[in-house]
């Protein structure tokens, strides 16, 4: 899990490296109502200025139905990102919300840009909700949830982990 734009370095770093298959696991605050610990997988963002970047070729989408069994999963999710938590306002939140955004991160957009340019790069992104930004559990609160993020992120490895050792 990586900050903002700090995703574009480590991505052309592995790229530079012949790095062709990622699995990306990172965190969002949840817009829709969703609970902490279930799993977004997004098929578009959307920046703080409108800006869209699509990501159908998410290869997560691929894994919905066996990570159902395990987690519970909202696929094709829309995400919003803001440079900084200063930029979460209010009102930019409920705009969202209106808008279908169902979850926010801050390296979602980077990622989905930098998949976009370059085609033979194959990632997975797979978000896991840290906090819910419009009540119910904020970012603040999110340490005294911190076992409902581990045992999602640790179903997420244990399914993930066998298929990065035998790819298919």
């Amino acid at each position: 899990n990586v900050y903002g734009d700090d995703a574009n370095i480590i991505m052309d770093t592995f790229y530079k490296k012949g790095i062709r298959q990622v699995i990306y696991l990172g965190t969002a605050g949840a817009i829709a109502d969703y609970q902490i610990g279930d799993v977004v997988t997004p098929n578009e963002f959307i920046d703080n200025n409108n800006v869209s970047v699509s990501f159908q070729e998410n290869l997560a989408h691929a894994y919905r139905t066996e990570l159902s069994n395990r987690v519970t999963v909202h696929d094709q999710t829309k995400h919003g990102r803001v440079p900084t938590l200063y930029h979460e306002t209010l009102a930019l939140l409920l705009n969202w919300k209106a808008k279908s955004v169902a979850a926010m991160d801050v390296e979602g957009f980077y990622l989905a840009r930098f998949a976009r340019s370059h085609k033979d790069l194959k990632m997975a992104a797979l978000f896991v909700i840290s906090d819910q930004t419009l009540g119910g559990s904020t970012i603040d609160e999110s340490e005294a949830r911190l076992n409902l993020i581990d045992a999602s992120v640790n179903k997420l490895v244990s399914f993930l982990l066998p298929k990065i050792l035998t790819p298919q």
